[in-house]
């Protein structure tokens, strides 16, 4: 099994977005829970993705239970930290739309 399956999405990243980190952990309990804790012990200092094979306690939309099978899921998280006099407050709606 290959030790870093990011390993291409990270030289890619390297060239075209070098400010990007792209971080990879076997098992974790949620991708999401991860970021937000290193956000606010202040360890992310540019766009993070965080991926894994495998997640215990994942959330779904409204709180429900997310079950992952690891051989067909992308199971990754993106935390992009803005400086504090950004008002950011409609990002999450200007992305559902452009999405």
């Amino acid at each position: 099994m290959n030790a870093d399956p990011l390993g291409p999405l990270r030289a890619q990243l390297a060239h075209t977005h070098p400010a990007c980190a792209v971080r990879w952990v076997e098992r974790t309990g949620s991708t999401n829970a991860d970021l937000l804790a290193a956000a606010r012990f202040g360890q992310l200092d540019s766009p993070t993705l965080l991926a894994t094979r495998q997640q215990t306690a994942g959330r779904g939309r409204q709180g429900r239970v997310w079950l992952d099978d690891a051989q067909t899921s992308v199971l990754c998280s993106v935390a992009w930290p803005f400086p504090p006099q950004h008002d950011i407050r409609a990002l999450s709606l200007a992305v559902g739309v452009w999405l």
